[in-house]
């Protein structure tokens, strides 16, 4: 048999095979970042950027702070558990550092003026509590920030929808925060939403869970506020987008006390009258019509407001 020499002898193949496995490695390498520039590339075309400078996309984590009870559906709104599970789904107030705003500057939020009719209404009050189902991300079109920022107020905002939660979680607001809905009954229930579209476009859906659809947790609104201590709401927005109606029937107005509401009435099918019939046999008084939103006030709870601003 032929010797083959010192030129194949393993002092000279073990570097060499060294040398392939580190190419190898190397191209593997390359591909790979090649790889991840084209998917940071495409994610940076979705990315939404909370005012804090972080970024999140839409491929964030949709379960964020979505707290399930499957055994609690159904389950009354003076259930013990159902209470705590409130309880446990309320994110607490940010106690310290600034608040991360697009517009710090700004003064008034709201899209039709509610924050200024409430504040006057309740004279300038300061540290009121309020209420806000529909909070999207706690700035742009919000009810309550003024009222948070200008006189102490604090309370509860509440938003389903992953991407406009998100950013509401960045803004460091005074208030609890909540990724959940308002039951439309008086039981627990984890109801599909439609999350498709614009953030705030949220429809109930009775059909099956989708790709472009979210299961979402849903308390009535006394057992919230039982898992506070019952405070009274001084200021409350409703915008559940057109299941306003079943909401309020479902309240038992002699244990849940709300001085001042604003009511989305632009998609509820029973119509703004039959709003307004209801909420004045509840013993409210209607003030104003802010484009999409009914303003009232409640007549027994009205000590100390200005129950002639009316303009």
């Amino acid at each position: 048999m032929k010797n083959l020499g010192p030129k194949y002898s393993l002092k000279t193949i073990i570097p060499v095979c060294f040398a392939v496995i580190v190419l190898v490695l190397g191209i593997q390498v390359l591909t790979n970042n090649v790889i991840r520039e084209s998917i940071e590339k495409l994610l940076i075309a979705n990315t939404l950027k909370p005012a804090n400078g972080t970024e999140m996309t839409h491929t964030s984590p949709e379960m964020e702070d979505l707290f399930f009870h499957p055994d609690l559906v159904g389950k009354d709104m003076r259930d013990e558990a159902v209470i705590q599970a409130a309880r446990e789904a309320l994110i607490a107030p940010a106690r310290e550092g600034p608040y991360y705003l697009d517009n710090p500057r700004q003064v008034f939020y709201s899209q039709h003026g509610q924050d200024q009719y409430v504040a006057a209404i309740f004279n300038n009050t300061e540290r009121g509590f309020f209420f806000e189902v529909g909070a999207l991300t706690g700035e742009s079109l919000s009810n309550t920030l003024f009222l948070e920022l200008d006189l102490g107020w604090t309370g509860v905002l509440m938003e389903p929808t992953p991407v406009s939660y998100h950013v509401l979680k960045s803004k460091n607001r005074r208030a609890h925060i909540m990724r959940a809905c308002l039951a439309p009954d008086t039981s627990y229930r984890e109801p599909v939403f439609d999350i498709a579209g614009e953030a705030w476009a949220n429809t109930l859906m009775n059909a099956e869970k989708t790709e472009e659809s979210l299961r979402v947790p849903c308390y009535p609104l006394y057992s919230i506020l039982a898992a506070l201590g019952n405070p009274v709401i001084d200021y409350m927005s409703l915008d559940v987008e057109g299941v306003e109606m079943k909401v309020l029937k479902s309240i038992p107005w002699d244990d849940v006390k709300i001085r001042v509401i604003t009511i989305e009435i632009f998609l509820i099918p029973e119509g703004p009258e039959a709003l307004r019939t209801f909420m004045e046999d509840k013993g409210f008084k209607f003030i104003k019509q802010l484009n999409q939103d009914y303003l009232f006030i409640n007549k027994q709870l009205s000590g100390g407001l200005n129950l002639n601003f009316a303009t």
